[in-house]
C-alpha cells in the first residue's frame, strides 16, 4: 500500500526541548547544613576547575555526577555551559532550559540573565521540528537512529544536513533528507 505521511518540519529560533528534570536518588545521602549531600560541593568544585581549564569533556562528567547526587539549577547551568563548549548545542539547550526552570538553588539577577543569553545563543545554533506521521506507530530514523519524540512530536537538531526515514508494518519505508540553518522556519509536506 501507500505510505500515509504527513511531515511538518517546522525549524524555528525558539527552540523548546522537553527534557524531564533529572530525578531526585532513590538514597538520598547525607546532606550538609546546605541541603546538599556531603560529598556535592567537591564534585562541583572540580567540575568548576575542569571547567576553567577548558576540559570540558571532563567537567561534562562530573557535572553530570553533581546532578546526579543533588539536581539543581546551578549544576543544570554548569552542565548547559559545558556542552556548549563542547558544541553539543542540543543538549546544552536541554539542561539551559531545565536550570532555568528549576526551582532547586535557583537561578537569579545576573546569573539569571547570563544563562539567557547563553540559552538564546545555543537555540542559533539548533532547529526544532515538529514531526507528525501516519501511521502513528510508524519508527523515524534521523541519520539511521531511532528517535524519541519528544511531547506533539517534537525534536532538536543541530543545525546542518539530515535524513530522515520513515518504516511502518505494511508500509513502503520513505527516506528524506533536509538541511537545517539555526534560526530558519520552514514547513515541508
Amino acid at each position: 500500500g501507500a505510505w500515509a505521511l504527513l511531515l511538518l518540519l517546522s525549524v524555528v529560533t525558539r527552540v523548546h526541548v522537553a527534557a524531564a528534570q533529572a530525578p531526585a536518588p532513590a538514597h538520598v545521602a547525607e546532606r550538609s547544613s546546605a541541603g546538599e549531600p556531603a560529598a556535592y560541593r567537591a564534585v562541583v568544585d572540580e567540575a568548576k576547575r575542569e571547567y576553567d581549564l577548558g576540559n570540558f569533556r571532563e567537567a561534562r562528567a562530573l557535572f553530570a555526577k553533581a546532578i546526579s547526587m543533588y539536581p539543581n539549577a546551578r549544576a543544570l547551568r554548569g552542565k548547559g555551559m559545558t556542552e556548549f563548549g563542547l558544541r553539543n548545542y542540543g543538549d546544552s539547550v536541554a539542561s539551559l532550559e531545565q536550570a532555568l526552570a528549576s526551582t532547586v538553588k535557583p537561578l537569579d539577577g545576573e546569573l539569571r540573565a547570563e544563562t539567557e543569553r547563553l540559552l538564546e545563543r545555543a537555540r542559533s545554533f539548533v532547529a526544532r521540528l515538529e514531526i507528525a506521521v501516519e501511521p502513528g506507530a510508524a519508527v523515524v530514523l534521523v541519520d539511521g537512529v531511532p528517535i524519541q519524540l519528544g511531547p506533539q512530536g517534537a525534536l532538536v537538531l543541530e543545525s546542518g544536513a539530515h535524513t530522515f526515514e520513515f518504516r511502518a508494518d505494511g508500509y513502503a519505508p520513505e527516506k528524506l533528507v533536509k538541511k537545517f540553518i539555526g534560526g530558519e522556519q520552514e514547513t515541508v509536506r
